[in-house]
């Protein structure tokens, strides 16, 4: 794991200081894989409800979900506050998902380097989280998983995943949206 990635995990875990390795491991399922498994499931009417009801005061608009800055998680509470239109988000979403390329084998390396950064005390995270989860991988593969009981209680996250390039233009002129 390079040190930007590095970093990128701990400047996670300062702004979410209740998140569990579970949360982690989601950033990083979300940095290799980009946002396919989500639009293989997407469901307008859920995005819309999740747009309507998502915080906007505790997010800034994007947040960077890998180590080049160019995935980013998009709050959608403070985009519909920009008065952004939903429907671009969308657009932008599935035109993320026919352009990120998954790399799962980075998902492999990763989580063995998150073994080590927990053992040598890097991360603040217990083996025994890691071990749980790792025996859900060896019999599962890597799979989507949802954030932590903990993580959901404490910061409600509405958003989506998206590469960056594409939201700028709607960033530097919400209302052409």
């Amino acid at each position: 794991m390079g040190p930007d990635l590095l970093a990128l995990i701990k400047a996670h875990i300062l702004r979410y200081p209740k998140c569990e390795l579970v949360d982690i491991y989601k950033l990083l399922y979300q940095s290799a894989n980009g946002p396919k498994h989500f639009v293989i499931e997407f469901d307008t009417n859920k995005f819309y409800q999740q747009w309507e009801k998502a915080p906007a005061a505790e997010f800034s608009p994007t947040e960077a979900i890998s180590a080049d800055g160019k995935l980013v998680r998009v709050h959608l509470g403070p985009l519909r506050n920009l008065h952004i239109n939903p429907d671009a988000i969308i657009e932008i979403l599935l035109l993320t998902a026919k352009h990120y390329r998954p790399n799962p084998r980075l998902m492999i390396k990763w989580w063995k380097d998150i073994f080590t950064l927990i053992k040598d005390g890097i991360l603040p995270f217990h083996l025994a989280q890691y071990t749980r989860l790792d025996e859900q991988f060896q019999e599962w593969g890597f799979i989507p998983m949802h954030h932590s009981k903990q993580y959901i209680k404490e910061y409600n996250p509405h958003y989506v995943v998206i590469l960056k390039k594409f939201l700028e233009p709607l960033l530097n002129n919400p209302t052409s949206s």
